[in-house]
């Protein structure tokens, strides 16, 4: 999980002390059905997002998917986005990487230790280098999601509620990134 900039001390703090991957699921499972059941607060958000604009169409429907519990229907979609918003965390060149692991890595880098944005890079970091890890299909169900194993055909997306939050979450704090990052150039 990522940090986001609305999550409260107590709330990072209790998903950092979570003692496995099960755990923290379930904590913010509960975080966000005690903070935003539906997910308003993260669509309005991400609607305000200009990059996110070619996604508003898609964006839009993933939302009513969501709160119809189709969620293996907007898990391919997410992926999308999230690669489309962790791209946006490079310095716009021409012939942008492909490579997300390194592009994030090296964004962390050149931020530093700026105190609360480099503890919310840092855990983009950590989720990108999971998220973009090779699937292995020998792995049990509980490897979570993969971004070469949906978007290449290896990984069913799973129809969870958990992994569509955990999707939207992310895009969440790598767009709340995107200001500050700004500020510190």
């Amino acid at each position: 999980w990522t940090v986001t900039d609305d999550m409260e001390i107590p709330a990072i703090l209790h998903l950092s002390e979570c003692p496995d991957a099960e755990a923290a699921n379930a904590y913010m499972l509960t975080y966000y059905e005690r903070t935003d059941a539906t997910l308003e607060g993260i669509e309005e958000r991400l609607k305000r997002v200009d990059c996110l604009n070619l996604f508003s169409a898609g964006l839009e429907q993933s939302f009513v998917a969501f709160r119809n519990e189709q969620y293996a229907l907007l898990i391919p979609f997410l992926i999308s986005v999230l690669e489309h918003a962790l791209r946006q965390l490079d310095v716009p060149r021409l012939f942008p990487s492909t490579d997300m692991t390194k592009t994030v890595r090296k964004r962390y880098k050149e931020i530093g230790d700026q105190g609360e944005i480099a503890f919310a890079m840092k855990s983009v970091v950590s989720f990108t280098e999971d998220h973009y890890e090779q699937y292995n299909s020998q792995l049990n169900v509980t490897v979570g999601i993969r971004r070469k194993g949906i978007m290449h055909g290896l990984q069913v997306p799973p129809n969870e509620r958990i992994e569509a939050i955990r999707l939207y979450h992310v895009i969440n704090t790598i767009v709340s990134l995107y200001e500050p990052i700004a500020l510190l150039q």
